[in-house]
């Protein structure tokens, strides 16, 4: 659904280097269990997030 008076603010890559691996092809932020492999199973993993970043128009 759209609402009137807010867009899209898609997060650039080198906006937030930090994140880049974790961005859409539309500029938002998403992660899954997948996304933190580390050598030991017993802390890798981590939350399933999704935030995308939206503005007022004008």
């Amino acid at each position: 659904a759209e609402t009137p008076g807010v867009i899209d603010d898609p997060i650039r890559p080198g906006e937030f280097a930090e994140v880049d691996p974790f961005l859409t092809p539309a500029g938002a932020l998403r992660t899954t269990p997948a996304d933190l492999m580390l050598e030991s199973p017993g802390i890798s993993g981590l939350d399933g997030f999704f935030a995308a970043r939206m503005r007022r128009a004008g």
